[in-house]
């Protein structure tokens, strides 16, 4: 017997569950499916517990080597892997429970099993137990998200390569480490594990680190990493991995035409992500995928198929869980029929590196490429009193404004909690502000936000506590 619902859900991660929510607030029957565990990777593998490894690692690193500036003195400062890591996981394991109530409260059905599509509508649904059913759906939100590519190089299988899953569940601290790759999620691992007391060495591909970002925070992000003493190598082509007599690792890589060998007890390897949705059998519906095999999408999250959308990360880059959030209810909302579209030109993207970064909008480059006539203001919180009081003074904010109206563009942070202040950037570019609405805003003192104001200060040359430009 075939059962009929509203909206069926493939995917329990941040575009998933939040779909599911947002169907069931508007008054539709949810069956969400989940193949592994609720909450997805963000939760369960990827956002959350390496923040709460950067925290520790934070704090590791001051009480060992800030707090005697400030006139703490504390002896033997250890670190207790096992416990660090039953602290992580009691927090995702607590936020996992929470999204599970909230699931339940919302009267969203959940079955933990895989999907395949199989009919028009139809989707065959089988369960941990192995038992199977048809669901005939009104609509369907496909939420597969993305796999985690298999880093292959030559000789890699001689060597045990860690992926970015174990990565983040070492039960040592090795005394060297070798983090492959220059995305995000690299520069976080690297980050961490410095700060824990590993010898760090990053190799990355690209000759300028986040230069699809600004290869201007890109540079100041390598000089800072290089203080914690990571030996950042840019620009590398990966030869091959072998171990030496002692069992050690060897990377083998080429660096503008000279060989160079990074030896280290430990590898972990972030190789970005893939297409993960074939074992849905996409095909079976004709629902289109681009190049890479990611599911194309309208504004609505629709694919080419009607009844059918698609959110998050089986949608492409970039991966981040507060799209597909977003991605999820927007797709709720238009199967409700109302009036819903994705507009991510003021997305923030954040890097929880030291310093942090942090972005809205359009770089300096990237406006001038559209056309408009650029003017610019910077603030660094060597200037904020805030930022000394913390200890935290390298980086600045820069902000990119349209010459003229003053209409803000974009903003580019790096620097203490800059995950944090972009939020307020974001607000005023979907609001379409211009400098002088943030300008004139009144800013508490003395925090790190007031960096902001005096760098859109900067952009009219009315800045107080810094250089106008």
């Amino acid at each position: 017997m075939v059962r009929e619902i509203d909206v069926l859900v493939i995917g329990g991660g941040p575009g998933g569950y939040p779909a599911a929510i947002r169907s069931a607030q508007l008054g539709k029957d949810v069956l969400l499916v989940e193949k592994e565990n609720i909450g997805g990777e963000c939760l369960n593998w990827g956002c959350i517990p390496s923040k709460a490894l950067v925290s520790a690692s934070g704090l590791y690193h001051k009480i060992a080597h800030e707090a005697k500036e400030m006139g703490i003195e504390v002896e033997n400062t250890t670190l207790d892997p096992k416990k660090l890591h039953s602290w992580k996981d009691g927090i995702q394991k607590k936020l996992v429970g929470g999204v599970k109530q909230l699931l339940k409260a919302n009267k969203v059905d959940v079955i933990m099993g895989t999907a395949r599509l199989i009919e028009t509508q139809e989707v065959e649904i089988t369960s941990g137990d192995e038992e199977t059913e048809v669901v005939k759906a009104k609509d369907i939100i496909i939420a597969t998200g993305a796999a985690l590519r298999t880093f292959e190089r030559s000789g890699s299988d001689a060597v045990k390569i860690l992926g970015v899953r174990d990565a983040l569940n070492m039960e040592e601290i090795p005394n060297s480490l070798v983090v492959l790759g220059d995305g995000y999620v690299a520069l976080e691992l690297a980050t961490i594990y410095a700060k824990f007391g590993s010898k760090v060495t990053l190799i990355g591909e690209r000759k300028v680190l986040l230069e699809e970002i600004d290869s201007q925070l890109g540079r100041f992000l390598k000089r800072s990493m290089e203080k914690l003493g990571i030996d950042v190598v840019m620009g590398a082509v990966i030869q091959e991995v072998t171990a030496s007599k002692n069992g050690q690792a060897i990377v083998h890589v080429s660096v503008d035409d000279e060989t160079r060998e990074v030896k280290a007890t430990q590898i972990i390897a972030s190789d970005g992500k893939e297409a993960s949705s074939d074992d849905i059998d996409l095909e079976n519906m004709g629902i289109e995928t681009d190049n890479h095999g990611f599911i194309s999408i309208n504004d609505k999250q629709q694919t080419n198929v009607p009844h059918y959308y698609a959110v998050g990360d089986c949608t492409g880059p970039p991966f981040l869980a507060h799209r597909a959030t977003k991605q999820g209810v927007i797709a709720a909302e238009v199967i409700a029929g109302e009036e819903s579209e994705a507009d991510f030109r003021a997305m923030p993207g954040v890097v929880f590196t030291d310093p942090e970064i942090a972005y809205a909008g359009m770089t300096e480059e990237e406006a001038r490429e559209g056309g408009y006539e650029v003017v610019t203001g910077r603030a660094p919180f060597s200037a904020s009193g805030r930022a000394m009081t913390e200890a935290e003074t390298d980086g600045f904010v820069k902000v990119v404004a349209e010459e003229g109206t003053g209409v803000i563009l974009g903003v580019q942070i790096i620097g203490p909690d800059a995950s944090d202040l972009i939020s307020e950037v974001s607000l005023a570019l979907e609001m379409g502000a211009v400098a002088e609405d943030l300008a004139f805003t009144v800013h508490p003192h003395p925090t790190l936000p007031e960096m902001i104001m005096e760098a859109v200060g900067s952009v009219r040359g009315e800045a107080i506590h810094v250089m106008n430009r």
